[in-house]
């Protein structure tokens, strides 16, 4: 804080929750701590997302739409396919 010029001028740190932030905010009795939202929101929606299906879903279809990508074969029968069933032509897209 005194290399910076800071002392006295602020009142709150807001950090990532690593041990080493927590320790060093924790060393000054002239700041408060405060966690960044943003960084805890990040890791809540990383964590239900490992532990749900929608990564496995998101992978498979990802697969899926780089093999229409990659094949002409499969994109002409997805076409004619569309086209059968009365359906505007699209391409899928990821």
């Amino acid at each position: 804080m005194m290399e910076w010029d800071i002392a006295g001028k602020t009142i709150t740190m807001v950090h990532d929750n690593a041990a080493n932030m927590n320790l060093a905010s924790a060393l000054s009795d002239n700041w408060k701590l405060l966690g960044c939202s943003s960084h805890t929101l990040q890791l809540a929606v990383n964590h239900s997302l490992e532990k749900s299906k929608v990564t496995d879903f998101i992978s498979h279809a990802s697969r899926l739409v780089a093999h229409f990508y990659h094949s002409v074969v499969a994109t002409q029968a997805l076409c004619k396919q569309q086209e059968r069933i009365g359906l505007p032509l699209k391409k899928l897209t990821l």
